[in-house]
């Protein structure tokens, strides 16, 4: 699909043009910018490693090699060329020889990975891992791994391997990215050919279906305990996540007459952040951005503040294999036992 300039008077074509042309360099020019930037091509993945090699018997490389929320490792591909080379095939090698990495060995790929870095060598790999994935128990990593693949354009001998091999249960993307020249600029259109945007929630269903079925035949090492919460009122709230049993344990012993200054005083500092004074909720995250710019509110229950009339706590989404602790904790504060929870039996 070509691209356009519009103005006042026309619609005019954006000359296409291409990486070779341009000078733009694969590992030089593309993996180092979208290394910084992969968001990109692929969204919610931290980038653990790149040119990751560390293969017994193997002389490959990765170009990057990310982390998704969900424990998935995600092998990013890169070429310049406008049909892709065999890159599909070098993933597909790639993704079958991470699969058995530990969490344990990842910290140490990480690590080594922010050493590289000015603004990560006093950063704690570990640390930040267990709070970028949704969940901070998990135990293993997933034996799944993504494949995101990224050109200038496709063969048909790659999309036609792509579309069959995702119908059976892998996840490979193919996102292209074209460089278009206007003027003195250089421009980038970056779309996700395969799948298309439109059945990539579908896709995503079906295989959390999968990761469902796989918890409840005992083939996974995640945790998917869930967790019945009971009001004052006693009203019952669940199964509810881990994450979901935390919020609706503070709301409820607030709501059985503790401050939420006393519900927070329990919790890790790490999972609760203080505003001053009652923040109303549509302004909590402008707040939250101006204490830390660098926040990630979709880590926080930002719609879902406890409010005193002097302060305003948010809360944390990250609670792991210890949540039951911090429920009891939160629910010891409610006046003669009003409050209560359990794990529900069917998790």
């Amino acid at each position: 699909m070509p691209l356009f300039e519009l103005t006042p008077s026309s619609i005019a074509p954006v000359a296409k043009t291409t990486f070779q042309q341009e000078q733009i360099k694969e590992r030089e020019h593309l993996q180092t910018l979208l290394r910084e930037r992969i968001e990109v091509v692929v969204p919610d993945v931290l980038v653990v490693a790149e040119e990751f090699g560390e293969f017994e018997d193997a002389n490959r490389r990765i170009d990057l090699l990310g982390l998704d929320r969900s424990g998935r490792l995600v092998v990013i591909e890169l070429k310049r060329t406008e049909d892709g080379g065999h890159m599909e095939l070098q993933a597909l090698r790639y993704a079958a020889m991470v699969r058995t990495m530990t969490l344990g060995r990842l910290y140490d790929v990480y690590d080594r990975h922010l050493e590289l870095h000015p603004d990560g060598r006093d950063a704690d790999a570990r640390e930040r891992i267990l709070e970028w994935l949704e969940d901070a128990d998990e135990v293993a990593l997933a034996t799944d791994v993504k494949i995101v693949l990224v050109s200038a354009d496709f063969g048909r001998e790659i999309t036609g391997t792509v579309l069959w091999l995702n119908e059976y249960g892998l996840d490979i993307r193919c996102v292209r990215m074209v460089p278009y020249r206007l003027d003195d600029r250089l421009l980038l259109d970056v779309q996700q050919v395969i799948p298309l945007p439109e059945s990539t929630d579908y896709q995503v269903q079906i295989r959390q279906k999968q990761a469902l079925t796989k918890a409840s035949s005992g083939t996974t090492n995640h945790d998917y305990t869930k967790f019945i919460v009971t009001d004052a009122n006693g009203q019952e709230w669940g199964p509810l996540a881990k994450r979901q049993a935390i919020i609706r344990m503070a709301h409820a012993v607030t709501g059985a007459g503790v401050s939420a200054a006393s519900v927070c005083g329990v919790l890790k500092p790490s999972k609760v952040r203080r505003l001053g004074g009652a923040v109303p909720v549509d302004e909590v995250e402008g707040h939250l951005l101006t204490a830390d710019e660098d926040i990630d509110l979709g880590r926080w229950f930002t719609a879902e503040p406890l409010v005193d009339s002097d302060a305003t706590f948010v809360i944390s989404k990250m609670w792991g294999l210890d949540t039951p602790t911090w429920l009891a904790k939160m629910a010891a504060l409610a006046p003669g036992s009003a409050v209560s929870f359990a794990a529900h039996e069917g998790s």
